[in-house]
């Protein structure tokens, strides 16, 4: 769900292309510009073409559906519609919103849904991956995301609150994705300088259905999962059945060495999906922790875990190799030896 202005929308819609904008850009002169990029670059990696997308307009609190996604997410700097100055008096959408996504319309719901609808589902525990603000805020990003149930679910609102709506195959504008989106490749020996490039990379490999070799299947993946502790979950994969979610793994990300406070906000955000996604059953629930490297205090810790009944925290190494441009991942036994490396195998 993307969130927009209402001026923003009106280019957004003309033009169908939606797009958030890009902190280096906004504050040049800031220390930490390259790393607040990076950050917003990971709020649209992963986004594939068939998605579907929602919009909120913030300043009349109203979500408008549905759409689909005609394009992955982008990179372009151009201005976004020539005559957006006939159109608003004024240009909002310029180079400073460079990270996009093309859209068409895919069902005519004629009234939007409110916020307040969202807040109502999340108190009845349908919708929960939407921060924990109030009022204007849905969060702090300007595109989050839900789960696959939590979609479907907004989509039966619109049908609710619409007697009469249509499906409708919207004309797909021809878009030139001009570039790629811009992740920091800035690494020293394999490990990144931002943690958000990782997590931009597996996010792009994670809608591509890789690393299946040490995940397992899912159908399913979510970036920056609010919890009742005020932090996000990094990744988290999820396996569907019929009835509703049959696994969730918790992505817990570090760009270099991982540690015991890492290890406890890993547990934190653990014990939260027990207890409110799961009514403290373990089964489902696993913890993964990726990084670079492993304190021997972690891997003492992770292998002592099933002494106290619990589960034990896989530890996941990674690289980056630039000459193929993407992260090698390789399991960690509880001693600190490294598996034998699992290949990959393409399909035909």
């Amino acid at each position: 769900m993307f969130i927009v202005s209402e001026e923003s929308w009106k280019e957004h819609e003309a033009i169908n292309i939606a797009a958030i904008n890009d902190p280096a850009e906004k504050a040049p002169n800031a220390r930490n510009k390259e790393a607040m990029r990076q950050s917003a670059i990971t709020e649209v990696s992963g986004i594939r073409k068939g998605d579907i997308i929602f919009f909120y307009v913030r300043t009349i609190k109203k979500i408008l559906g549905v759409y689909e996604a005609t394009t992955n997410a982008f990179y372009d700097t151009q201005l976004l519609l020539p005559n957006a100055i006939v159109i608003d008096k004024k240009i909002v959408i310029d180079k400073k919103f460079p990270f996009r996504v093309g859209f068409r319309k895919i069902i005519d719901f004629p009234n939007p849904i409110s916020i307040d609808d969202l807040w109502a589902g999340r108190d009845e525990g349908i919708i929960w991956t939407i921060q924990q603000s109030r009022g204007d805020a849905v969060g702090n990003h300007a595109c989050i995301n839900f789960s696959k149930k939590e979609g479907e679910a907004i989509i039966r609102m619109f049908k609710e609150s619409n007697i009469n709506y249509k499906e409708v195959n919207a004309k797909v504008n021809k878009i030139n994705v001009h570039a790629q989106l811009p992740t920091n490749l800035i690494h020293i020996n394999g490990v990144f300088k931002f943690e958000r490039s990782l997590q931009s990379f597996l996010l792009e490999d994670f809608a591509d259905n890789k690393h299946q070799n040490l995940f397992g299947e899912y159908d399913n993946f979510l970036v920056n999962i609010p919890t009742s502790s005020r932090k996000e979950i990094d990744i988290l994969l999820l396996k569907h059945d019929d009835k509703g979610v049959i696994s969730y793994q918790i992505l817990e990300l570090q760009k270099d060495k991982f540690d015991m406070e890492h290890v406890s906000r890993l547990v934190l955000y653990e014990q939260w999906i027990r207890r409110t996604k799961e009514k403290g059953n373990p089964r489902n629930v696993y913890s993964i922790a990726i990084a670079s490297d492993f304190d021997k205090d972690v891997i003492e810790y992770v292998k002592r875990r099933p002494e106290y009944n619990e589960k034990i925290i896989r530890l996941i190494k990674y690289i980056y190799n630039p000459n193929t441009n993407q992260i090698e991942l390789q399991e960690v036994t509880p001693t600190g030896e490294e598996l034998p490396e699992i290949r990959e195998v393409e399909d035909d």
